[in-house]
C-alpha cells in the first residue's frame, strides 16, 4: 500500500515541527496486509498442543487462545486506537503522539472586502485620491493610504467615514510613509517622506466621501544647521518619517523615528490658548544626518495599551530593533506624564545563527499587552525576529504588581524605585526559511507569515509549539484588529478570522468533505496537544472535550459512511471502528457499517484486531452470525484437517461478549468443523454448562484413544477445578457450582449411565479412566486443584479423601497400572503430604513405602520430579530404616542428601556429596560424549552456572554455619583438596572467580596459598595457568589479609606467560620495593621484558646498566616498525634516568669530568645519532623521522631542564662535549650536525626570546623599582605631628610658653646665632646644639641632651622607631 503523505514542517530545533509517519499496530497491519482472512493467529499457531502438554509435574496447563489473548491484550495496552498505513491524515487523523506533531490546515476563514476592494481600485477612487499606498487599520477603522498623500478611512461596513488631506494643494508632494490612530481612535498622526508630522481630530473632522478634512496641526521639520547653530530639536527637512505611535492613552503626546536612526518625542501643551507641540530627542546618535546602515532603526514598536491596566502602560515602553541590536526603553516619567525620562530596561544582541539574507533581511516586533481573562491576568510579551529567528520576551507582572505598586504610588520619586522592568526570554524558535512578519492574535496564540504560508503557534510559556499551516499568497500590509487579519494581496483586501473547532467541521461538511470532517473530528477527540486544542477553542480536559465533540462525530459518522466508501475502503473502516471503539456508541452504527461496506473479506479483516486488543467487545446480532460464518468459512478453505486450526475464530469468540449469539448456529458450526475449545467456550460462558464438555471428553476417549485433542480434557479439568474460564483463562463468576458440576462426575464412585468410562466394575470410574489414559496429566491436574480453597469448604470431598481415593483406585487395579503411573502417585503423594499436613492424614508405613519406591525408581525422565518429591517428604518424614541414608545415596538423590546434611549441620558431609554428584555428572558426560570430563573450561551453559551458583551458596553456608570444631577441620581438609576443581568451576566466568576469591578471603585467607601448589600440564585434572593468573589478580586486588609477597614471582612468571605487557608493568612499579630482584630479574630477562627490567634497575640505582639495556635492546630491533610504541615507552624512561639525579649514586668529580647525568644524556644522545646514521635506517623513513625526533626532544629536555644552580652550564657541557667527540674528518661529524640542525635552530631561537623576557623583565624591576624608592623618599620627606610638648625623658616642656624663662632666654641666643650664620655665610657653629629638640616618626620627642645621656642618637627608646 502507498504510504499516505502529510504535510511536514520544516522548522527545527529546539522546537521540531517534522510529521512523522504513523505507528500503526502489528495486529491490524498484519491483518489487513495479509491476503488470507487472517495472520494474526501465527502468534501462537507456532505452538503445538504437543508443546502445550505437560513434562513435569509441576507444569500448570494453559490453552493456545489464552496465550494467545494475553499477546492481544499486551499489545492493546500500548495504543488505544488501531491504525493503518494508508489511515488518511487531512487534519492530523488520530489522537497518538505522531498525529499530535502534524499541523491543522485551513483554520482561518478568508473574506475580501469585496466594497473596500473594488472602491479603491475604481478609476473614479484613483483620480481622486490616488492609487492605495499601504492600508492601516485598528479595532475601529480600516485606513488606506494612497500615493498621493491622502488618507481614506472606512468603518467595517466598508463605508467611507473620513478622507483626510495632508494639504490644499494638489501640486504639493506630500507622500505618507507612516500613520498612527490614538487608543480612543479619536486622533490621527502621520509621518510623511519630508519629515513634517500632520495630526487630525477626527471627532471634529467631517464624515463623509467628497468632503477632505485637513490637518489641525503640523509638525514641520527643521533645518541641519538650525540643529546644530540653534539647538532646535526635530526631524531634519526631507528625512522620511519611519514610525510613528501616540503614547498611551493621550491623544497629544508622539513618538516618531526617522530614517537616520534618530528618535523624537513630541509634546502637545497649551499656550495662550493655542496648542503647540514641544519636540525632544529621545534617542539616537546620528545628529549629522549620515546616510549610514549602522545608525539606522529596522523596526520599532511601542507597547499598546491592555485591557487590564498596568504601571507599563503610564511609562511608554518602546522597542527598537537596528541591525545587531534590540533594545526595549521607556521614555515617560511616573512623576508626571508630560516629563520625558528615557531609560533602558533590556538590551539583547541578534542571534550567531540566522540565515543572513543580503537582498531582503526581515525585521519584525510584535508586543502583546496584559489582557484581562478567565483565568487572571496574561504577562506582557514581546516577539522579535531576526530573518529566521523568532524570540518571546516576558514581563511577569508580579514583579510589578501588589505591595511593589502601592509602594511606587507612594514614592515621591517614582522613577527611582523601578530600576529595569524584568523583561526575560522564555521560548526560541528556529525556522529554515526566512519569516517575514509576526502577529499577536491572543495573548498565547501567535501567527508568523513566511513567504506564502502562515503559521499558527501556540506559545505556553516555555517553548513554542507550530498548530496549525495555511497557504496564502504573496500577502502584504498584515494587520491584525479585533482578532481578524486584514492583508492585501495585489489589488484587493481581505479579512480573515480564527474559526473554532464546530466552524472547521461544519465548512467541511458544507463542502461534501466527509472524510476530511470525520477525520479533523476524530483528531478533536484524542489529540493531546495543547497548542492544537487551544487555537481551535477546545478545552485540555478529555472528559469536558469528549462532551462537547462527541455528539458531533456520531453525526458526521451517520452522514459520512456512506461517502467514504467511495474512496479508500479500509483506512475509513478503520477510522470508523476506531471512533466506536473509543465512544461505545449503539451497536446501529457498527451495523450500518457493514451493511453499507457490502464486503465481509474487507470489514472483518478490519474488525479483527479491534475484538481481539479488547477495543470492541459487544457485536450485533447480524454482525456476530455473518462474522462466524465468514471465518468458519475462510478456515475451512484455508486447512483441510480443521483439527488444527480454527484458533482465530476460537479466540474472537472468547473476547466477544456473545450473549446474543445464535446459539443452535454456533454449536452447530463449531461440531462440524471441531472448534473444540470454541464450542467449550459457549457451553460454559454462554449456557452455563460444564457437565456436557465433560462427557464429550469421555464419549471421545472411549471412541477415539489415540486422538491428541482427548488431552484437552486435563486442561479443561484444570481451569474449571481451579476458577478459571476455558479457555480464556479469566475467572469464572460462580465457579462454586461449576466446581461441583465437575467434581460429581470425575469423583463419582459408580457410573453415570449417559458418561462413558473405560472399566465401570472399579471404584471412582471416571477418575481412574482419566489416570489411566494419563496419569502424569491427571496427577498434575489433581496437583493444581489441591491449591484450591473449594477442597476447605466441601464437607466430603476434601483432600484426604482424594488421596485415599487415589490409594484405593491404584490398589483395585494394581495390575492395570505401568510402574511409570505408580511412580506418578508416589510423587504426588510426597509433594503434597508436607504442603497439606493438616489436612492429610497418612500412616508410617504408606509414607515408608512412598519413600523405599522412590528410592527404587529407574526412570531417568522422572529422576528429577522423584528427586524433588523426596527433598519435600523428608523434612516431614524420617524413614525407620537406618540404612535410608545409603539408599539414597545409591539412588544417587545427592540434593537431597545435600540438604538433609546441611539441615542437621554436616557441612563436610554436604560438601562431599556435592562433590560426589559432580563425579557422577562427570563420569556420566565422559561416557555420552567420549571425552576425559566434563567442559567447564569457560562454558557459558546455564547447567555449568547453576553448578556454580550452588557451590558458592554452599561453601558460603557452610563457613558461615558451621559450629562443630571438627566438621570445619573436615570442611578446609576437602577445599584444600580439592582448591584446584572448586577453582575450576568458578572460572565460569571473572565474576565467578571474584566471588570465590573474597569468599576464602572472607573466611579461609590462609587458603589462598594453594593456589601456589596448582600447576598446569596436559593432564585436564591440573588446573590451567590462566585460571591461577585470574585467581591472583584478584587476590592482589582485594586480599588485606596476608602478605602478598609470597604471591608476586608466581604473578609475575604467569602475566610474562600470558604477554600481558602492560600489567606487568604497571605490577612493577607499584610492587618494585617488595619483588625478589634477582628472581624477578630472570624471569623478565627469559622473556625479554626490558621495560619492567629498566624500571627496577632505576630502583636499585643502576641507572647506567638500565640506559645501557635500553640502548641495547633498540640497537638490536631498530627495524621492527612494530615495536615503535615499546621504544617510545623506552626512550621516556631513558630520559627520566637522565634527569632526575636523584635516582644515581653519585660521587665526587673533578672539575673537567661530566658529571653523572651529562655522561648519561651524552651516552643517550651518541648513541640515538650513531644509529640513525648507521646503514641500517634509510634516510626519510619513517623511523628515521622517529629517532630525529626523538634526539631533538633530548636536546630539548636538557636545554629545559633545572638540575641545580649550576644547571645553566648542563646543555653547554653536554652539547660541547657531544660534537667534540668526533674527529673534524670524521663523516658522522657532519651527519651529526644535520640531526641537530633544528634543535640549534630552535636553541637559539629560545635563548633570543628569553634574553628579550629578561630584558622586559628587568625594565619592569627597575620601573617598580624606582616607584618604591621614590615613595619610601616622599614618606621619608612627610612631616610629622607633634602629639607631645614634653620630653619622653625628663617630661619638661621642650617649647610652648611653659618653658623655663632661663631655657627660653637660650633660645633667642640660639636663635640670633642661626640667623648670624645664615646672613654672614659663617662655618658650622655647635655652641648651642644642647637646646636641639629631637622628634621621632612615633610622635615622641627627646631634649639633645637627654638622648644622650640615655646613650642613644638615632631611635626612639620607648617605641624603637626611627
Amino acid at each position: 500500500m502507498n504510504q499516505h503523505s502529510s504535510y511536514t514542517k520544516n522548522f527545527d530545533i529546539p522546537f521540531p515541527m517534522v510529521a512523522t509517519d504513523l505507528v500503526f499496530n502489528e495486529l491490524s497491519a498484519k491483518s489487513l496486509l495479509s491476503s488470507s482472512p487472517s495472520i494474526i493467529s501465527n502468534s501462537t499457531s507456532s505452538i503445538s498442543e504437543t508443546l502445550l502438554r505437560k513434562t513435569k509435574f509441576d507444569d500448570r496447563a494453559t490453552t493456545k487462545t489464552s496465550l494467545a489473548l494475553k499477546s492481544y491484550r499486551n499489545n492493546g495496552n500500548q495504543t488505544s486506537r488501531i491504525s493503518t498505513l494508508n489511515e488518511p491524515q487531512p487534519n492530523g487523523g488520530g489522537g497518538s503522539g505522531e498525529d499530535d506533531e502534524i499541523l491543522l490546515k485551513d483554520i482561518f476563514q478568508w473574506n475580501e472586502l469585496k466594497t473596500i476592494s473594488d472602491t479603491i481600485n475604481s478609476p473614479e477612487f484613483i483620480n481622486l485620491h490616488g492609487s492605495r499606498l499601504f492600508v492601516k487599520s485598528n479595532a475601529v477603522y480600516i485606513a488606506i493610504i494612497t500615493n498621493r498623500g491622502n488618507i481614506v478611512i472606512f468603518n467595517y461596513r466598508q463605508e467611507i467615514d473620513y478622507i483626510l488631506v495632508p494639504t490644499q494643494s494638489t501640486d504639493e508632494n506630500c507622500s505618507i510613509s507612516c500613520i498612527a490612530f490614538s487608543s480612543d481612535c479619536s486622533y490621527l498622526a502621520a509621518g510623511l517622506q519630508d519629515g513634517s508630522i500632520r495630526l487630525w481630530n477626527l471627532k471634529k473632522a467631517t464624515k463623509g466621501n467628497h468632503i477632505p478634512n485637513l490637518p489641525f496641526y503640523t509638525i514641520y521639520p527643521i533645518s541641519l544647521k538650525s540643529r546644530f547653530a540653534q539647538n532646535v530639536q526635530g526631524h531634519v527637512i526631507n528625512t522620511k518619517i519611519t514610525y510613528i505611535s501616540f503614547v498611551g492613552e493621550s491623544n497629544c503626546q508622539l513618538i516618531t523615528a526617522d530614517d537616520c536612526g534618530l528618535v523624537f518625542f513630541h509634546n502637545g501643551i497649551k499656550k495662550f490658548m493655542n496648542l503647540i507641540y514641544v519636540t525632544t530627542k529621545l534617542l539616537g546618535k546620528n545628529d549629522a544626518n549620515l546616510d549610514d546602515s549602522k545608525f539606522k532603526i529596522r523596526r520599532m514598536e511601542m507597547l499598546p495599551l491592555g485591557s487590564a491596566h498596568q504601571i507599563t502602560d503610564k511609562m511608554g515602553i518602546v522597542a527598537i530593533m537596528t541591525d545587531d541590536l534590540l533594545v526595549i526603553v521607556s521614555a515617560i516619567s511616573l512623576n508626571d506624564d508630560t516629563v520625558l525620562y528615557v531609560k533602558q530596561h533590556f538590551k539583547i544582541g541578534k542571534p550567531k545563527h540566522i540565515i543572513h539574507e543580503q537582498d531582503f533581511p526581515s525585521y519584525c516586533l510584535s508586543w502583546m499587552p496584559s489582557i484581562q481573562t478567565k483565568t487572571g491576568v496574561t504577562n506582557i510579551r514581546l516577539a522579535y525576529c531576526w530573518n529566521n529567528i523568532l524570540t518571546i520576551l516576558e514581563l511577569d507582572n508580579k514583579s510589578v504588581s501588589g505591595r511593589i505598586l502601592d509602594f511606587i504610588n507612594n514614592a515621591k520619586d517614582k522613577n527611582k524605585v523601578i530600576s529595569k522592568l524584568p523583561f526575560k526570554k522564555i521560548a526560541r524558535l528556529t525556522d529554515e526559511r526566512i519569516i517575514r512578519d509576526i502577529k499577536w492574535l491572543q495573548s498565547d496564540i501567535l501567527c508568523v507569515f513566511l513567504d506564502n504560508e502562515m503559521i499558527t503557534i501556540y506559545s505556553n510559556g516555555t517553548m513554542l509549539v507550530p498548530a496549525a499551516s495555511q497557504t496564502i499568497g504573496n500577502i502584504s500590509d498584515i494587520n491584525l484588529s479585533k482578532h481578524r487579519v486584514i492583508y492585501t494581496d495585489e489589488s484587493k483586501l481581505f479579512i480573515g478570522k480564527l474559526l473554532g473547532w464546530a466552524d472547521i467541521l461544519l465548512n467541511k461538511l458544507s463542502q461534501g468533505l466527509y472524510a476530511e470532517a470525520l477525520s479533523i473530528a476524530d483528531n478533536y477527540y484524542n489529540s493531546n496537544s495543547v497548542g492544537k486544542l487551544t487555537v481551535v477553542g477546545l478545552p485540555q480536559n478529555q472528559k469536558q472535550r469528549g462532551d462537547l465533540i462527541e455528539p458531533y462525530l456520531i453525526k458526521i459518522m451517520r452522514e459520512a459512511m456512506p461517502h467514504l466508501i467511495q474512496s479508500d475502503h479500509e483506512s475509513y473502516i478503520t477510522l470508523c471502528l476506531n471512533i466506536i471503539a473509543y465512544l461505545a456508541v449503539p451497536n446501529d452504527l457498527l451495523e450500518a457499517l457493514y451493511e453499507i461496506v457490502q464486503d465481509n473479506s474487507i470489514f472483518f479483516q478490519a474488525l479483527e484486531p479491534f475484538i481481539l486488543s479488547g477495543l470492541i467487545l459487544s457485536l450485533p446480532p447480524v454482525v456476530l452470525k455473518a462474522l462466524i460464518q465468514y471465518y468458519v468459512k475462510a478456515e475451512n478453505q484455508q486447512s483441510t484437517n480443521m483439527d488444527d486450526d480454527g484458533e482465530l475464530l476460537t479466540e474472537i469468540i472468547c473476547t466477544l461478549d456473545i450473549k446474543l449469539l445464535d446459539i443452535d448456529l454456533t454449536i452447530q458450526l463449531c461440531k462440524q468443523y471441531n472448534l473444540r475449545e470454541c464450542l467449550v467456550y459457549v457451553w460454559n460462558f454462554v449456557l452455563n454448562d460444564y457437565q456436557t464438555p465433560l462427557v464429550d471428553f469421555f464419549v471421545d476417549i472411549k471412541k477415539n484413544p489415540s486422538s491428541p485433542d482427548n488431552f484437552k480434557v486435563y486442561t479443561y479439568l484444570s481451569y474449571i477445578l481451579t476458577g478459571r474460564q476455558y479457555p480464556i483463562d479469566k475467572f469464572i463468576n460462580n465457579d462454586m457450582v461449576a466446581k461441583k458440576t465437575i467434581c460429581d462426575i470425575l469423583f463419582s464412585s459408580s457410573t453415570i449411565s449417559s458418561v462413558p468410562t473405560e472399566n465401570g466394575n472399579t471404584i471412582f470410574p471416571y477418575f481412574y479412566t482419566l489416570l489411566k489414559f494419563d496419569s502424569l496429566e491427571m496427577l498434575s491436574c489433581l496437583n493444581e486443584f489441591f491449591e484450591d480453597l473449594f477442597l476447605n469448604e466441601d464437607p466430603k470431598l476434601n483432600r484426604q479423601y482424594l488421596i485415599e481415593a487415589l490409594i484405593d483406585i491404584f490398589e483395585a487395579n494394581d495390575e492395570q497400572f505401568t510402574d511409570f503411573d505408580k511412580c506418578q502417585l508416589l510423587i504426588f503423594i510426597a509433594r503434597n503430604y508436607p504442603k497439606y499436613s493438616q489436612f492429610l492424614r497418612l500412616s508410617d508405613s504408606i509414607l515408608s513405602d512412598v519413600f523405599n519406591r522412590l528410592c527404587e525408581n529407574k526412570s531417568e525422565s522422572i529422576f528429577l520430579d522423584c528427586e524433588l518429591a523426596l527433598q519435600s517428604l523428608l523434612p516431614y518424614f524420617e524413614p525407620e530404616d537406618e540404612y535410608y541414608v545409603e539408599k539414597l545415596e545409591m539412588a544417587k538423590y545427592y540434593n537431597v542428601l545435600i540438604n538433609m546434611y546441611k539441615s542437621e549441620g554436616m557441612f563436610s558431609q554436604a560438601l562431599k556429596m556435592w562433590l560426589k554428584r559432580e563425579h557422577e555428572n562427570a563420569s556420566e558426560d565422559t561416557l555420552d560424549n567420549e571425552t576425559p570430563e566434563m567442559d567447564i573450561d569457560g562454558g557459558s551453559d546455564d547447567h555449568d552456572h547453576d553448578h556454580v551458583d550452588q557451590l558458592y551458596l554452599l561453601l558460603e553456608s557452610s563457613f558461615a554455619s558451621s559450629k562443630n570444631p571438627s566438621d570445619r577441620l573436615n570442611l578446609v581438609k576437602i577445599v584444600k583438596d580439592n582448591f584446584g576443581k572448586f577453582l575450576k568451576l568458578n572460572y565460569v566466568s571473572d565474576y565467578n572467580i571474584s566471588r570465590f576469591v573474597n569468599l576464602i578471603e572472607q573466611f579461609l585467607p590462609n587458603l589462598h596459598l594453594e593456589v601456589l601448589k596448582l600447576t598446569s600440564s596436559s593432564d585436564k585434572t591440573d588446573v590451567d595457568n590462566e585460571i591461577v593468573l585470574s585467581y591472583l589478580r584478584e587476590v592482589f586486588l582485594i586480599s588485606k589479609s596476608i602478605d602478598l609477597t609470597q604471591f608476586i614471582n608466581r604473578y609475575v612468571e604467569l602475566l610474562l606467560l600470558y604477554k600481558k605487557d602492560k600489567e606487568v608493568i604497571s605490577f612493577v612499579k607499584q610492587w618494585k620495593d617488595k619483588v625478589d630482584y634477582d628472581v624477578v630479574m630472570l624471569l623478565f630477562k627469559n622473556h625479554n621484558a626490558i621495560e619492567p627490567q629498566v624500571i627496577l634497575l632505576i630502583d636499585h640505582k643502576k641507572s647506567s646498566v638500565a640506559l645501557e639495556l635500553i640502548l641495547k635492546y633498540v640497537e638490536d630491533n631498530v627495524n621492527d616498525t612494530s615495536l615503535q610504541e615499546e621504544f617510545t615507552n623506552l626512550l621516556d624512561l631513558a630520559i627520566a634516568i637522565c634527569e632526575n639525579p636523584k635516582n644515581h649514586v653519585t660521587s665526587e668529580v673533578r672539575a673537567d669530568e661530566l658529571k653523572l647525568n651529562e655522561k648519561l644524556w651524552l651516552e643517550l644522545i651518541t648513541r640515538l645519532v650513531v644509529l640513525v646514521n648507521s646503514s641500517n635506517i634509510v634516510a626519510g623513513s619513517q623511523i628515521y623521522q622517529f629517532f630525529n625526533q626523538f634526539i631533538h626532544d633530548c636536546f630539548k629536555r636538557i636545554s629545559d631542564h633545572k638540575l641545580n644552580n649550576d644547571s645553566k652550564s648542563l646543555f653547554l657541557n653536554v652539547f660541547n662535549k657531544f660534537l667534540h667527540q668526533f674527529p673534524e674528518d670524521d663523516p658522522t661529524k657532519f651527519a651529526t650536525l644535520a640531526n641537530i640542525k633544528d634543535v640549534l635552530q630552535q636553541v637559539f631561537i629560545s635563548y633570543s626570546y628569553e634574553s628579550e623576557i629578561l630584558k622586559i623583565t628587568m625594565r619592569m624591576f627597575n620601573r617598580d623599582m624606582y616607584k618604591n624608592m621614590m615613595l619610601l623618599q616622599d614618606i621619608k620627606l612627610a612631616k610629622w605631628d607633634i602629639t607631645t610638648k614634653n620630653c619622653a625623658n625628663c617630661g619638661k616642656p621642650m617649647w610652648g610658653k611653659h618653658i623655663d624663662t632661663e631655657d627660653l632666654n637660650q633660645h633667642w641666643l640660639a636663635w640670633e646665632n642661626c640667623q648670624k650664620q645664615k646672613l654672614w655665610g659663617n662655618g658650622k657653629d655647635d655652641t648651642f646644639d644642647d637646646l636641639k629638640l629631637i622628634f621621632f616618626s612615633c610622635g615622641h620627642g627627646y631634649h639633645y641632651n637627654c638622648l644622650e645621656r640615655l646613650g642613644v642618637n638615632d631611635y626612639c627608646v620607648i617605641c624603637g622607631k626611627k
